[in-house]
């Protein structure tokens, strides 16, 4: 990478056409640098660049093409992702102004999935009855996890039958 940014740098303060230059980019390279190409006058059309882009370059790259002037639409990208995505990348989503809510993420998830994000859930304000997911899936529950299953509103007498500690020394 530094040697790509050394040549760009000598290629577009020795006269090569910017446009040329950017011709022979891959688009990760193009966003990279961006704000070097634009100086020297290269023409890229940003909604393209993004087009280019596979989702989760899109989803990294979507503020910084939107400061440039890409006229991108948040909402639609986070519906390219699948509801597991979207909670793992809520922040961002929320960030980029896409409209988004944890329990419109639950009600996408398999009770299964629901068990296993139960903490992040809960902490993006998602109203999960975590007592009746844990009574319907009946799973072991790691000790470790314990704070996360009370914090989702899991009641201590539902947990205690479950629980399984690993007591062995290592």
């Amino acid at each position: 990478p530094h040697e790509l940014k050394k040549k760009l740098t000598y290629f577009l303060h020795n006269g090569y056409d910017a446009d040329m230059v950017t011709a022979k980019l891959r688009p990760l390279q193009r966003v990279e640098y961006l704000g070097k190409l634009l100086e020297a006058g290269a023409k890229i059309d940003l909604e393209d660049l993004y087009a280019q882009l596979d989702i989760s370059h899109q989803l990294r790259f979507f503020s910084k093409l939107q400061k440039r002037g890409a006229e991108l639409d948040a909402d639609e990208l986070a519906g390219n992702l699948t509801p597991i995505l979207k909670l793992d990348n809520f922040d961002t989503l929320e960030s980029i102004g896409a409209s988004i809510t944890a329990d419109e993420l639950d009600s996408k998830l398999r009770d299964e999935e629901k068990f296993e994000h139960l903490a992040d859930l809960t902490y993006f304000g998602g109203t999960i009855d975590a007592d009746t997911l844990i009574k319907t899936l009946e799973p072991k529950l790691d000790g470790y996890a314990l704070a996360d299953y009370l914090r989702a509103g899991a009641k201590t007498e539902t947990l205690m039958p479950r629980l399984v500690l690993d007591l062995s020394c290592k």
